[in-house]
């Protein structure tokens, strides 16, 4: 595939590996793992995702009155970190989720 990272590039960036955030206390690997991406073809399908939902979620006003960019960096920071919680509590290989946030917007 075109731009294929390779797993050990990963891993040092910061790949969700379930071992290293319970035994070693690797926490930034909850958030990390979700701005990491295998090649160009995962980017750009998550950007169009996240432009698709993206722009449905500022249509919906919420009761805190902030600005759109914060509004959706907490969405995505927040669905993604719990995607990763969430997936950690029923699978343990090591992976990158950087579609949890596009899925958090949905």
């Amino acid at each position: 595939e075109f731009l294929n990272i390779s797993q050990s590039v990963l891993f040092e960036l910061g790949e969700n590996y379930p071992y290293f955030i319970v035994k070693k206390y690797h926490y930034y690997r909850l958030i990390v793992s979700t701005l990491l991406f295998r090649n160009l073809y995962h980017f750009l399908t998550v950007v169009i995702g996240i432009i698709m939902f993206g722009s449905y979620t500022n249509s919906i006003n919420i009761f805190i009155k902030v600005r759109w960019f914060q509004k959706n960096i907490f969405i995505v920071v927040f669905s993604g970190v719990g995607g990763e919680l969430i997936r950690n509590a029923f699978y343990q290989s090591a992976s990158i989720e950087s579609t949890t946030p596009v899925f958090g917007l949905i």
